[in-house]
């Protein structure tokens, strides 16, 4: 039996809904190719946000923006120059007839077509004065023509599904508050090491501090942000990557720091990017006959180290550096611009080739080690207690003038107190640096 073509099938099906122009060229029906077209199974819900920023870096946008309302999300991509995209290349990569799209498009498509035909939410793509594409449920809208070339294009989507439109259950609510916070999670989790700047409401998503198991937290105690200089068996990396952190917990809790500093100086490549965390947990434990228990202290927690690859502007694969977990952990990013990905584009693949490149990397990670040693070897610990302390002193001044004996007392609990938090701080301080150094025996030695 003879192979189909399934194009040409397709396409044979289709000539009686398509138009011949006064030049004689076939144009297929949109909204018949439009119930045709591929649904693209992306990996997870927010991939497809994944895949917008994917379109802003190989598009070379100088910028994406992302604004947010009640009802719908706004990606606006901004260019340096003058900037159009052909609406015959996108229908091409919409109803997918195996051609190859300019960078970006397709990325583009598959963003469109799991929003509209999985999600069911509405999207528009346009500029300032014209609509490129729009999709809501009933109607197919296409330029006839491509548009007049704009610094900025942008796509909105509804944060509510058509058919939910008008329920009851969205005048007593705020519509689509899930899809929004879903939207800023996505993009702070899985972008924030994008080449080009992203925005989220005039937040900008950037820094290694984003990444979901070593962000700051009262268990996660990020002390040093550290880079090697770009080489050529390692992809360069751009970005604003080296952003200071926001920490809640920072002065009011447990402190780990660097007497030189927590951060590397500035480049302009970066080869590698390494965060280093540490792993406490917070305890109550009883340090004083008058606290019942109550004195917040801290013993070393277990906790990863990770290796990260960033593919055009979004994360698209994480590894163990080793299997054992330990108190002090590092997040290792580097670009994996080249190496092989599955079908969705969001996950690379093992070959010979991802190996070669993690080797590369190990590398500048165990140079960076032993840059650093003498730094990191003389990490601090301070801060073990500090709000039980500073209220015995409070409760010993008020005391000294009411009871003097009472006050006394009280004065020789802090007395002790201080000097039971700075043996634990001595202690987790030798334990950390100890795990500090197994990591430079481990990835510094000759293999």
């Amino acid at each position: 039996m003879a192979n189909i073509d399934p194009v040409q099938d397709f396409l044979s099906q289709e000539l009686d809904q398509g138009v011949i122009d006064s030049t004689g060229v076939f144009t297929l029906d949109p909204a018949r190719a439009w119930e045709k077209a591929n649904t693209y199974n992306l990996p997870f819900w927010g991939a497809w946000v994944l895949k917008l920023v994917q379109v802003a870096v190989l598009r070379d946008c100088s910028s994406l923006h992302i604004q947010q309302n009640r009802a719908t999300t706004s990606f606006h991509f901004r260019f340096q120059e003058p900037h159009s995209w052909d609406p015959e290349i996108l229908k091409v990569a919409l109803f997918d007839f195996g051609v190859e799209s300019p960078p970006g498009i397709s990325h583009l498509a598959e963003a469109i077509l799991f929003l509209t035909k999985k999600l069911e939410h509405t999207v528009k793509i346009s500029t300032e004065h014209h609509t490129l594409f729009c999709w809501d449920g009933e109607n197919l809208e296409f330029s006839p023509e491509q548009l007049p070339c704009s610094n900025q294009i942008s796509l909105t989507v509804s944060h509510i599904p058509w058919d939910e439109k008008g329920a009851l259950k969205n005048l007593i609510s705020r519509p689509g508050k899930e899809f929004s916070i879903d939207i800023s999670n996505a993009l702070t989790q899985h972008c924030y090491a994008s080449p080009i700047p992203i925005h989220l409401d005039n937040r900008l998503i950037a820094g290694l501090h984003n990444d979901p198991k070593f962000s700051p937290s009262e268990q996660n105690r990020p002390f040093a942000l550290l880079h090697s200089q770009a080489v050529p068996e390692l992809d360069t990396m751009h970005g604003d990557f080296l952003q200071l952190w926001s920490d809640p917990f920072q002065s009011r809790y447990l402190n780990i720091t660097l007497p030189s500093g927590w951060l590397d100086p500035p480049r302009e490549a970066y080869g590698i990017l390494v965060l280093c965390c540490a792993y406490v947990l917070p305890v109550r434990s009883k340090m004083t006959p008058f606290d019942k228990g109550q004195t917040k202290i801290y013993r070393l927690n277990q906790g990863p180290s990770t290796l990260v690859w960033v593919q055009n502007g979004v994360i698209v694969g994480r590894e163990n550096l080793e299997e054992r977990r330990a108190p002090v952990g590092f997040l290792v990013v580097a670009g994996a611009q080249g190496l092989a990905t599955d079908v969705t584009g969001l996950q690379l693949i093992e070959n010979e080739a991802r190996s070669a490149k993690k080797d590369a990397v190990l590398k500048q990670f165990a140079q960076i080690l032993e840059r650093r040693r003498t730094e990191l070897q003389g990490l601090e610990v301070s801060g073990m207690g500090t709000e039980q302390l500073s209220m015995l002193k409070v409760q010993t001044g008020m005391a000294l003038f009411a009871v003097l004996p009472f006050g006394c007392y009280l004065a020789y609990s802090a007395f002790q107190l201080q000097k039971k938090l700075l043996a634990l701080e001595a202690e987790m301080q030798t334990d950390l640096r100890r795990n500090v150094t197994h990591f430079e025996a481990r990835f510094c030695s000759p293999s």
